[in-house]
């Protein structure tokens, strides 16, 4: 997993703040009429800035948990963060059904886990059990999603590795 698209929007959205704030100042200065017409173009401005800002911040805070606990490949299983319930969880190979490499998700693509009996990853917790019956809605009944590297070299890398470590029993689909 790499690191620097989170190091990329943490550097820009504060340029991007004072880009707002220059072309808010810009607005201002064109809001001179009495009609409200320019008056409306400058509320209209704030609002759209506003919502932009905080769809990045929500995509950053989104990406932090991934960077910090990226997916990994062991002989044991795969060790994943589990999102909805804010840990990290090692499958066991016996308990994945399905690996895939959507082609819309997370981050331009996303591998998607998928496992026998979800419903155990919860441990009891209700409110968990929702969020990963939600989140399972929302990526095609995988209750992992992890951004990942989708070039062709990484996604071999990756293939190759769940090969060698389920033996066999699995391998990467590309849908």
């Amino acid at each position: 997993m790499r690191r620097w698209p989170v190091y990329v929007i943490s550097t820009l959205l504060p340029i991007q703040v004072l880009l707002y704030a220059v072309t808010n100042d810009a607005l201002a200065q064109l809001a001179t009429g009495s009609d409200g017409g320019p008056d409306m173009l400058r509320i209209m401005t704030y609002v759209a800035q506003d919502i932009g800002l905080a769809t990045q911040g929500w995509v950053l805070i989104l990406l932090i948990p991934t960077l910090r606990h990226p997916p990994r490949v062991t002989p044991a299983g795969l060790r994943l963060w589990l999102h909805t319930t804010s840990e990290q969880v090692t499958v066991p190979w016996e308990r994945v059904t399905v690996i895939r490499k959507g082609s819309t998700g997370i981050a331009f693509g996303g591998l998607f886990v998928h496992v026998h009996d979800p419903d155990a990853l919860a441990g009891g917790n209700t409110a968990a059990l929702r969020r990963i019956r939600r989140s399972m809605r929302r990526f095609g009944g995988a209750p992992f999603a992890c951004g990942i590297s989708t070039t062709p070299r990484r996604l071999l890398e990756l293939d190759a590795a769940i090969r060698h470590f389920s033996g066999g029993r699995h391998a990467l689909r590309r849908i």
